[in-house]
């Protein structure tokens, strides 16, 4: 940690399984990164987890849930997850937990350029927000809180391009 400000560094990179988690901690660890985001397959592995963290000599540091928010078919099961997101987090003695749109296919094509025309949809912004809305709520009966974290790109609807990489607006139900 250097002057009070601690960095982390997520994992994301590290997909496809050719680096246990270990090699991924001392990774992040040699880099002089103070931390990672912290997530267990189950709750009974938090401890088993929190070891690896404690070798590697990282701190857990809260997770990032990505969903397609905006997929009402999909709405339940995205609300289930985020519950046992918010569980873990809160077994890592951790307050929050990161939401944030997945970078679906046709989100990426369009990253960083984002036009009015690929925003969503009137009824998909409000499923978004019903959605966040009930997530919210699934996460603080964790006494768990979510923050967006919004990746590049996002689109919605009432950005220009020029600012699409630097401003995010939420669906109006949640401001």
């Amino acid at each position: 940690m250097a002057d009070g400000i601690s960095t982390t560094c997520g994992q994301i990179r590290w997909r496809g399984g050719e680096f246990t988690q270990d090699q991924i901690l001392e990774q992040i660890a040699t880099a002089g990164y103070d931390g990672a985001p912290a997530f267990a397959p189950s709750l009974d592995d938090v401890d088993s987890v929190r070891q690896k963290f404690d070798v590697a000599g990282l701190r857990p540091t809260p997770a990032c849930f990505g969903a397609e928010f905006w997929d009402e078919s999909q709405a339940d099961e995205i609300v289930a997850r985020a519950a046992y997101t918010a569980a873990t987090a809160k077994a890592f003695g951790l307050t929050d937990v990161y939401v944030a749109a997945n970078l679906t296919p046709e989100r990426r094509a369009f990253s960083g350029r984002v036009q009015a025309s690929d925003g969503l949809s009137a009824d998909a912004k409000d499923v978004f927000a019903r959605t966040l809305e009930r997530l919210g709520a699934a996460t603080l009966n964790h006494a768990v809180k979510a923050s967006i974290h919004n990746h590049e790109g996002v689109a919605s609807g009432k950005q220009s391009p020029s600012k699409a990489k630097t401003r995010w607006k939420p669906p109006s139900r949640l401001t």
